[in-house]
């Protein structure tokens, strides 16, 4: 399973055109990766923008406000028990 990459927004202003560009590419597939598991699974769309865990804003392109969130959210994801 591809996981994105934590968000640290200080970290992402130091970061080049280039790696920001990466940066975001990845957490894109990360989120289209997972909205289809759960769509396959039956679950929820997953909205951009909004933690697909506690539903606190995050950055436009996230599904998750943080590392912590997102490994809750897949581990209940593998259970079966997501919202």
């Amino acid at each position: 399973m591809t996981r994105a990459l934590p968000i640290d927004p200080d970290a992402a202003d130091r970061l080049s055109a280039d790696d920001q560009a990466a940066r975001t590419t990845e957490q894109i597939h990360a989120g289209a990766l997972l909205a289809q598991q759960l769509r396959a699974q039956g679950g929820a769309y997953i909205q951009r923008g909004m933690c697909a865990n506690c539903s606190a804003r995050c950055l436009p392109s996230a599904v998750y406000c943080d590392a912590e969130c997102r490994a809750d959210h897949e581990a209940r994801v593998r259970r079966g028990l997501a919202r």
